[in-house]
């Protein structure tokens, strides 16, 4: 039995089929085609003064990328509309990863104050997952750095949204999402 009665709510709908994006830099909605130019899945859109404190949403967000000859950097992480709660410090990419290779974001955000709605007190971590080749990968913290918390604008209604910034344009240089989950859990 547990401590507290919660619940947990999917706050997105479901990924029915995977988007590539390719030959961008960023950063880039991974539920839009490439250059943030129309949405192939619904958005999550968090409603003015939706946050409460204490509020918790785990993502999890996965697919593969590839790149061209070079070798670009990757970044990759979620975002309230423009801000950058969590990101990874930016990987090099394997070189001439001409082969899909895997990726997994997994990051927890908690809602520590939601005193002033334009200004609302966030904390999120977690880890990055991504291929090095088809049977190797890393696991690397997110954020990349020392661990704060990110103030977000809870006055309007924001789209929570997963994105990538790549560090060269090129056609080979690609990043597929697969799947998609924002999970709040909730003490009832």
């Amino acid at each position: 039995m547990p401590i507290r009665e919660t619940y947990a709510t999917q706050l997105n709908d479901p990924l029915v089929a995977a988007n590539t994006i390719a030959a961008f830099t960023g950063p880039q909605n991974l539920i839009m085609t490439t250059g943030n130019a129309a949405y192939v899945a619904k958005p999550c859109i968090i409603p003015q003064g939706y946050y409460a404190n204490g509020t918790t949403i785990y993502t999890r967000a996965g697919g593969t990328f590839t790149n061209a000859s070079t070798t670009p950097t990757m970044v990759i992480g979620l975002y309230h509309d423009t801000t950058a709660l969590a990101v990874n410090v930016a990987l090099t990419e394997t070189s001439v990863a001409s082969v899909q290779l895997p990726w997994l974001l997994e990051v927890m955000t908690v809602i520590r104050s939601t005193i002033v709605p334009s200004a609302v007190v966030t904390f999120t971590s977690g880890l990055l997952t991504y291929g090095t080749s088809l049977t190797a990968v890393t696991t690397i913290p997110v954020p990349g750095i020392a661990q704060a918390t990110v103030n977000c604008d809870n006055s309007a209604a924001k789209e929570l949204a997963v994105k990538a910034t790549c560090g060269t344009s090129a056609a080979g240089n690609t990043i597929t999402l697969n799947k998609l989950l924002f999970l709040e859990t909730t003490r009832i």
